[in-house]
């Protein structure tokens, strides 16, 4: 049974509008969000997914990989930054495709 101030907690929804309260969060963050902010930050500090997926209740690492990792912009960036740097030559190249349009 879950209790808040020494009382069973009947409403989930008034218990967590209570604590983001009184933890002075105003913007609307659901009990939902805190799992993929918390598999999120786990992994980007080094967690492996089997880990993560174990603290969460999770049976498979793969429900980890497929729902819960939203990979952070600097980590997007860090990956590009390693890889070699690609030098098109000759025919110009179209960015979206990547095919060349030349004739």
């Amino acid at each position: 049974m879950v209790s808040y101030k020494g009382g069973p907690v009947t409403q989930i929804r008034h218990a967590w509008k209570c604590a983001l309260k009184k933890a002075g969060i105003t913007r609307h963050i659901r009990p939902y969000d805190l799992r993929h902010g918390f598999a999120t930050e786990a992994i980007a500090a080094g967690a492996d997914y089997g880990t993560v997926a174990a603290l969460m209740g999770h049976k498979s690492p793969m429900m980890v990989l497929k729902h819960y990792q939203h990979v952070k912009n600097a980590q997007k960036v860090a990956v590009m930054e390693q890889m070699p740097h690609i030098v098109f030559r000759g025919d110009p190249v179209c960015p979206k495709t990547r095919f060349c349009m030349s004739k």
